[in-house]
């Protein structure tokens, strides 16, 4: 999600008024910016009857959190 004023021709952290930066070196900089998911853990113990929040055991991201799990 872009922020208000965001400039995506420009590098992160440079001045608005900034030259635009080539588009392959954008394309280098997004890979580079971009992070690995964290992965989630492996379900142990019994499974809760509501889905725990993002990232804890037994989560299921198609579920909302608090929800019953199927």
């Amino acid at each position: 999600m872009e922020k208000p004023g965001h400039r995506c021709d420009i590098q992160v952290g440079q001045p608005l008024n900034s030259k635009p930066v080539p588009v392959q070196q954008q394309v280098q900089t997004v890979a580079q910016n971009t992070p690995t998911p964290a992965p989630t853990p492996a379900p142990t113990g019994p499974k809760p009857a509501v889905n725990p929040p993002h990232g804890e055991p037994w989560h299921n991201c198609a579920v909302k959190v608090g929800e019953t799990l199927p």
